[in-house]
């Protein structure tokens, strides 16, 4: 009897000693699994702020950019209607240019003081 009462407390040591490498290995799985939880969820977290940031950033340029190629549109349409304005002046009014440089033909009219529409000293237009 006394060797079956060895025997009985040998088996509930061995049983006691499994019950707790199982439940140290379940402790460690459990905790090796929610340190992973925990690592994917800050990474998931990370991710969408990077995501919504970069989005946000791409929204900016690219109204940025649109912006600029309207003022860059604005700009070219005056720089060419502002030459289109320079030719049609210069076309449709365009200032004399003589061929060559002569004297005026009319420089001597008699429109001064010698002529015959004054009378006298008085200068009295008839």
């Amino acid at each position: 009897m006394q060797a079956a009462q060895q025997l009985a407390n040998c088996q509930t040591d061995q049983n006691v000693t499994n019950s707790f490498a199982q439940l140290n290995y379940n402790l460690a799985t459990e905790a090796c699994a929610d340190r992973a939880a925990v690592t994917t969820a800050a990474r998931d977290v990370i991710d969408n702020q990077n995501a919504n940031t970069r989005q946000i950033l791409d929204f900016l340029v690219q109204d940025r950019i649109t912006a600029l190629t309207t003022e860059n549109q604005a700009l070219k349409g005056q720089i060419s209607q502002s030459e289109q304005n320079a030719y049609l002046i210069s076309q449709l009014k365009p200032c004399p240019m003589p061929a060559y440089l002569t004297c005026n033909p009319y420089s001597s009219c008699g429109c001064g003081n010698n002529s015959s529409l004054y009378y006298g000293a008085s200068n009295i237009i008839i």
